[in-house]
């Protein structure tokens, strides 16, 4: 009993001694850092236009001011590595069963942005597509016109899903993978299949000032659009984009397999889109102006003959500012077959139109 006592009395002595020589901050309950507070950055871009179209599916002489897009963006952090975007899109909404035909708002993005450190970048809800961003890094015109591969319905702009992007050692690429639901962002989720993507893109020459321009991309992208069954739903291609000083240009080329209604009626098409923009070399105010072209072909199905659309884009770009460009544009759509429905209810082969687009970013 008595070494009993002795142990517990020498215990006690060792821990007065500890708490004695325990700081008065060090005795006081652990505080959580406060949460990091939101600063919101916005920001919008506007997309409107006069259109005259002398012959076309608009009918003869037709002309109208319109709005095509208006995107408004905000941002903010989360926490030290976790940022949230959410962007709003507000369009024509001009569907033929639509119970509205002005302008409407959908949510274009809204996503989490997880980044563990500076390569890796994750996101996860309203993602951007693979590859309609990667396009518009050189195109940067989808005021005047989308990106074919958008324009055609080929690859979505946005779903819902997550997203992983990793930059390659020395920037001279990144590595990027998707799983999204494969509906796109205006409509919900149709089946239970889910579309993977896989992109690859290479800057090699990023520390050539003559080539550091130089951008090479490909995708793969796995995808389905059955309910009971899968339907297939793939595409794959390729990007190449270079500017340098004056001169830019860029094209996309897609192979493009679908199975419209069950999984023997696989129908191949491909997609090819050209562009390019002459800067002027001139200082001063003729510095401000540019040209820009772009042509398109779009085959759907290879083997059905008469489906080809082709387009042709050509534009005098005034750049007022960073934030006001205006362009005045040519667009012409023809067709093998006189596919194209007019305001009248006949049909024609050749769509044309003269364009005043203002894409406005604030």
């Amino acid at each position: 009993m008595k070494k009993l006592l002795c142990v517990l009395c020498t215990a006690l002595l060792m821990y007065s001694g500890a708490v004695a020589q325990t700081t008065p901050d060090e005795q006081k309950p652990a505080v959580p850092k406060p949460a990091m507070a939101l600063n919101p950055v916005f920001s919008a871009t506007l997309f409107t236009n006069l259109v005259y179209s002398p012959r076309g599916v608009d009918g003869k002489f037709a002309n109208r001011f319109d709005f095509d897009r208006v995107y408004f963006t905000m941002k903010t952090p989360l926490a030290e590595d976790w940022k949230f975007q959410v962007t709003t899109d507000i369009y024509r909404n001009a569907g033929a069963t639509s119970y509205y035909n002005g302008l409407a708002v959908r949510l274009k993005f809204a996503m989490v942005d997880y980044t563990p450190f500076s390569s890796l970048s994750v996101k996860f809800g309203m993602v951007p597509g693979p590859w309609n961003g990667l396009v518009e890094s050189y195109w940067k015109y989808r005021g005047v016109a989308s990106t074919a591969s958008d324009k055609f319905g080929l690859i979505a702009t946005a779903d819902a899903g997550i997203s992983a992007c990793y930059t390659l050692p020395g920037k001279i690429g990144d590595v990027s993978l998707y799983i999204l639901n494969g509906t796109g962002y205006s409509a919900p989720e149709a089946n239970r299949f889910k579309d993977y993507v896989a992109r690859v893109t290479l800057a090699p020459f990023a520390s050539s000032d003559e080539l550091k321009g130089l951008t090479l991309s490909g995708i793969a992208y796995i995808g389905n659009n059955g309910t009971a069954v899968a339907l297939e739903k793939n595409r794959i291609g390729g990007f190449v984009g270079y500017t340098y000083a004056f001169i830019m240009v860029g094209s996309e080329y897609l192979v493009v397999r679908n199975a419209p209604s069950n999984p023997d009626s696989i129908q191949s098409g491909s997609l090819l889109s050209t562009f390019a923009e002459l800067k002027s070399p001139v200082a001063g105010f003729a510095s401000q102006f540019s040209l820009i072209g772009r042509f398109d072909v779009n085959e759907p199905n290879i083997n059905k003959g008469g489906d080809i659309t082709r387009t042709l884009i050509f534009g005098l770009v005034f750049k007022a500012n960073d934030r006001v460009w205006w362009v005045v544009d040519h667009q012409l759509c023809k067709t093998e077959k006189a596919s194209q429905k007019v305001v009248d209810g006949t049909y024609t082969d050749t769509d044309v139109r003269w364009y005043l687009h203002a894409i406005i970013n604030f």
